[in-house]
């Protein structure tokens, strides 16, 4: 979370980085094909998909209720 709200706004979208990630990570559907961990390869470039349990997971952390 801190490096969310460290993010300064606006902000330039690189290739890269926590912006990145945020804006182009997906929750993953049940076809899907993810690591042990949860966390599998997009389909769009560069981006990642993750779990349920995942999300359930940083919400858990964060004393979050939605994304």
């Amino acid at each position: 979370m801190a490096q969310i709200e460290a993010i300064q706004r606006p902000g330039e979208l690189a290739d890269s980085g926590v912006i990145y990630d945020l804006l182009w990570s997906d929750l993953a559907q049940p076809s899907d094909s993810l690591d042990p961990d949860g966390w599998g390869k997009g389909h769009r470039s560069g981006s990642r998909i993750f779990s349920d349990q995942v999300m359930e997971s940083f919400l858990t952390i964060h004393s979050l209720s939605l994304i």
